[in-house]
């Protein structure tokens, strides 16, 4: 996790090859990262693993995984659950209680299970002027 993240209670982050979230990322509770399935699908292998499970059988290294890419500026939804090889652009939102299973592209929001793109280019939504420290931090953008 980079700066200024936020990572909820109750929430997981699996990983046998790598997650990485990026700056202003915020994470509600019980959300679920994983870069890996667990285990193996193969029903043989799972037997094994039942019969010799005392071994390193159980390791997540065996099971399927390719890694996770959260950008900068998100915000993950509570309960959500985010699957292996999925990247999230930059300034996206996914909605409550989604599962990610596939890449999810910059300034979009995204919802279900499994999540797809419900908006896009959200950066042109306008922010909201009720907030007077936000108006004063815009402010100081400005030359």
């Amino acid at each position: 996790m980079e700066d200024y993240c936020k990572l909820g209670g109750g929430s997981a982050i699996d990983a046998v090859e790598s997650v990485r979230i990026g700056k202003y990322t915020t994470i509600a509770v019980n959300v679920h990262i994983s870069d890996n399935n667990n285990h193996p699908v193969n029903p043989s292998y799972r037997k094994y693993m039942r019969i010799k499970g005392d071994d390193e059988s159980r390791y997540w290294k065996h099971s399927a995984h390719a890694p996770v890419v959260i950008g900068e500026n998100c915000w993950i939804g509570r309960n959500v659950s985010i699957m292996k090889g999925v990247t999230i652009g930059d300034n996206c939102v996914i909605a409550a209680n989604s599962v990610v299973t596939k890449s999810i592209p910059a300034n979009c929001i995204a919802a279900g299970n499994p999540a797809k793109v419900v908006k896009t280019d959200i950066q042109n939504i306008p922010a909201p002027t009720s907030c007077a420290g936000y108006n004063e931090y815009v402010k100081s953008l400005k030359y």
